[in-house]
């Protein structure tokens, strides 16, 4: 396997893209890599708080699978 190949390169980036989205989805608020950090954490309440990982492990699934779909059809 090729990593230089932009085929390849189009498909570990729609794999990396959904593994995040899918660790914003699953993974609990506590160890949620998407959540904000402390400095922003203050500015909003705790039910956005707790809101926001899961709006971005949406998309960024929703955008990992878009990127795979293509690249498969291509």
């Amino acid at each position: 396997m090729d990593t230089n190949d932009p085929k390849v390169q189009q498909v570990l980036l729609g794999g990396a893209v959904l593994a995040v989205g899918l660790w914003g989805l699953l993974v609990p608020y506590e160890w949620n890599i998407l959540r904000l950090k402390r400095s922003f954490e203050r500015r909003v309440s705790d039910r956005t708080n707790r809101a926001i990982p899961k709006i971005l492990g949406s998309v960024l699934t929703v955008v990992g699978v878009a990127i795979l779909i293509v690249s498969a059809a291509l």
